[in-house]
């Protein structure tokens, strides 16, 4: 949620100091890409071993994912719909909403794969101790990292042409920016589909391996 409440202040900066601004932003706001790679993207590794009695209660590989993945849509929904509505507040683009909540279900669905397919490609345990540079192997927190960096070029190449055509539609007119908006949960649908299958084909089998990536050494 730390992403989300910084990526949220950015929007939020412009109308909040009274600089004009382009009440399209309202659509931007659906775009919470960020926020939701940065709170699935180690998912395992915040669940740290006790994840293990998951498995041992008969969830597999692909249980697991499809539970990370649900998790990420539940947490997440409701500040993506929420946020275009508050932008619209400050800026007066009521017009714009339903073009927001296009953008918004596009922009949770589509990070919610990637992240998860982070998840299990570079899972890392957090430390054991309430100092966070206490432990842990740091080689796989820059591999984290590194894949984060990945996830969101992944993303943003994923979804460049869905937001050229929105912006190219908004120089029209709102309507047409819905309509245009309609390819975005598209898009988002088949980024979390492609997302899930090829994570739950990477952990399916090896859950003993990912518990051991995500059991803080002694």
């Amino acid at each position: 949620m730390t992403a989300l409440a910084v990526g949220g202040a950015v929007y939020f900066l412009a109308p909040v100091l009274g600089t004009a601004v382009d009440s399209r932003l309202v659509i931007m706001g659906g775009a919470i890409h960020f926020a939701v790679l940065f709170d699935g993207n180690n998912a395992f590794g915040m669940d740290g071993p006790p994840i293990w009695s998951e498995i041992l209660a008969g969830a597999d590989g692909r249980t697991l994912v499809r539970a990370k993945v649900r998790s990420s849509l539940l947490v997440m929904a409701l500040p993506g719909l929420v946020l275009p509505v508050a932008l619209a507040v400050m800026t007066g683009g009521w017009h714009w909403i339903p073009a927001g909540w296009l953008v918004a279900v596009g922009s949770v669905t589509a990070a919610a794969g990637v992240a998860v397919l982070s998840a299990v490609l570079a899972p890392f345990a957090l430390p054991d101790s309430p100092n966070p540079l206490a432990g842990g192997d740091t080689g796989q927190g820059c591999l984290a990292g590194i894949m984060l960096t990945g996830s969101v070029i992944v993303l943003g190449l994923v979804t460049a042409p869905v937001a050229l055509a929105i912006y190219l539609a908004t120089e029209v007119s709102a309507p047409l920016a819905t309509v245009a908006s309609l390819s975005a949960p598209v898009a988002g649908m088949l980024a979390m589909w492609a997302g899930v299958a090829l994570a739950a084909s990477r952990v399916q089998g090896y859950e003993a391996e990912l518990t051991a990536r995500v059991t803080p050494g002694r």
